[in-house]
Order: structure tokens, then sequence, then C-alpha cells
């Protein structure tokens, strides 16, 4: 039995199960205020963006777990450990690969992130453009309106005497009126519009103003992926650094041994260019376009960088090319 006093002072006796039914029907009744029906379409969209959220999050980490190809050009001490106990070493990076691998922390974009970065102005400048033409309009009209109320109404009062008879006098007038007074008003027949307050006009701009910084900040924040996911993960972690070393390492062996077929053309054009404008044509290097630390062959006078000239073991390509051409005759004189 339940013994509960009350402030009469009356003691009432009650059994458990009336006690218990009594509790359950006064949670019944705080659980009916408990369902979705208060929820505002706005939060169904914030639901509904969490839930994109970790979709996606989802997917990047199966296909981070799955594909070790996959974002795999971020360079960390991993890496650099790799590097140090393999044969060849990757580093220092050349020209064209400091633009394709880059470190998290720095601000340097690769390709496919300026391509990301790209299609996200383009919305945000869209919206911009949008708000700005909508709230110039708004304000040229409002212009137009304050001018017209100020400056353009005019009275005028006209009178006209009617003394000869005619036809319309004497079919519309009455017999009794000869005189007629016309009064024009040019004042506007519609109100005077309010004035759209600055503080919803800054709002939309710092609006767009946001969208366009987090167009540009957003793919520095995306690559936290890959840190949280390396961080987690030591042995994929691993894998993927073995990978970018031999991707990187093979990518540069494949472009030394074919630069004398890529680039033999493209050194003479730029040897003539060099020759009529020494000083405002810079040359640089034919393997990986860098300007820096540039030496030039004594025989062909192409342009190489230190860093290429140490993998390719200091031989220029486009001698070794013609010189295999003509110990097997296909160099001739002719072409």
């Amino acid at each position: 039995a339940v013994v509960s006093t009350q402030s009469t002072g009356v003691v009432e006796v009650r059994s458990a199960r009336q006690a218990m039914d009594e509790l359950r029907g006064r949670v019944v009744d705080r659980l009916t205020f408990t369902s979705l029906d208060w929820l505002t379409p706005g939060d169904y969209f914030k639901l509904l963006t969490m839930l994109l959220v970790y979709v996606s999050a989802y997917r990047y980490l199966s296909t981070y777990l799955w594909d070790t190809t996959f974002d795999n050009h971020y360079l960390d001490h991993t890496l650099e450990k790799h590097d140090s106990t393999a044969e060849r070493s990757v580093f220092p990076l050349h020209h064209k690969e400091k633009k394709k691998y880059v470190r998290i922390t720095q601000p340097n974009l690769t390709s496919n992130e300026r391509h990301t970065v790209t299609r996200s102005l383009l919305k945000a400048l869209v919206y911009l453009v949008a708000v700005v033409l909508i709230e110039g309009i708004n304000w040229i009209l409002q212009v137009i309106c304050v001018q017209l109320f100020t400056y353009g109404p005019v009275t005028t009062e006209h009178t006209i005497k009617l003394t000869e008879k005619n036809q319309y006098r004497e079919n519309v007038l009455p017999e009794d009126l000869s005189t007629v007074h016309i009064l024009f008003d040019t004042t506007p027949c519609f109100e005077l519009p309010a004035l759209t307050p600055f503080s919803l006009t800054a709002y939309h701009l710092s609006l767009a103003s946001s969208l366009l910084i987090l167009s540009v900040l957003q793919v520095f924040f995306l690559r936290l992926r890959h840190a949280v996911c390396d961080s987690f993960y030591p042995l994929q972690r691993q894998k993927r650094a073995e990978l970018l070393h031999s991707k990187i390492r093979k990518h540069r062996d494949y472009s030394t041994q074919h630069a004398a077929e890529s680039v033999f053309a493209r050194v003479s054009e730029r040897n003539q260019l060099y020759r009529f404008f020494p000083r405002l044509y810079k040359p640089r290097c034919v393997l990986c376009s860098a300007k820096e630390f540039n030496q030039q062959c004594d025989w062909c006078e192409t342009v190489y960088c230190v860093a290429c000239l140490k993998d390719i073991k200091e031989t220029c390509q486009v001698c070794l090319d013609l010189t295999y051409r003509r110990k097997s005759g296909l160099f001739t004189e002719a072409n």
C-alpha cells in the first residue's frame, strides 16, 4: 500500500496498482507532447543535412579502405619516412610534382581542388549577382517613386467659357452651364513605397559573401577527412604512402625515358625564342618547366634543372636521341 499525506492533513491509503495507474496516466500525458508534430520545416532540413553528411562520410571511409589510389595525393611524414629507407628518393619534388602533390597544411591547391573551388564559386557568384541585381532594381524603383512624389505632383486649373452653341453643348451639357472648370492633378495614384531597410540588404549581401568565402575554405576542411582516416588506420596509411612513392618514382622514370620523344620539337622552338628575345623570354626546364637552378646543354642548348639533370645522370636526352639517330641511319641531311 502507498500512504500519501495531502495538504489538508488527511492520510490517503492506495494500493500499488492504483499508484502505478496514476503514474502511467501522467507519463502518457507528457509523452503526447514529444511527437514530431512540433518540428518546423527548418528542423527537418537540419535532419536531412545531417543524414547527407553521415552518408558522405561513410562513402569516403569505405572508398578509402577499399581503394588505395583514392584521394592519395597528400604528402606526410609517413611518406618521408618511407622515402628515407627506399633505394631511390623522390624528394625534393620537381616543379610539376609540387603542383600535383601537396601537404594538408599547405595553401596550394591541386588540379582537382581547383576544379572543385571553381564549381563552388560559380554557384556562389550566381547567387551574389542575383542579390545585387534585385537590390539594385529595387533601389532604382524606390528612387524613381520618391522623385515622382517629391517633384512630380502638379495641379493646374483651366476655365473654358462656352459662348457658341454647338451640338456637343446641346446634347451633353445643361442649358444653364456656360463655364466649365477643368482641374489637372498629376499626383501618383499609388502610395509612397517604404524603403527597404539597410539591415535586410546587408543580410543578403553578407550571406552571399559568406558563401564565397566558404566555397574557398571548404577545400581545406575536406582535407581533414584524409588526416582523420590516416590517424585511425595506420596500416592503410603505410600502404598508401608506399603506393604514392612508387607512383611518383615511376612517373618520373617514364618522363625521363621519353623526354627526347616528347620535347624534341618543343626544344627547338624554345631555343629560337630565346635567341630572338633573350631578355623577355626566360628558359625553363624541358622536363618539369622549372625556372630556377637551370643549366644549358653546350651542344643543343637544351635547358634542364639540377634535379632533372640528376635523374637523367647528367646526359642530355636530345643529344642522346640525335646520336642514336645518326648511328642507326635515321638521321640524314634531308631530315
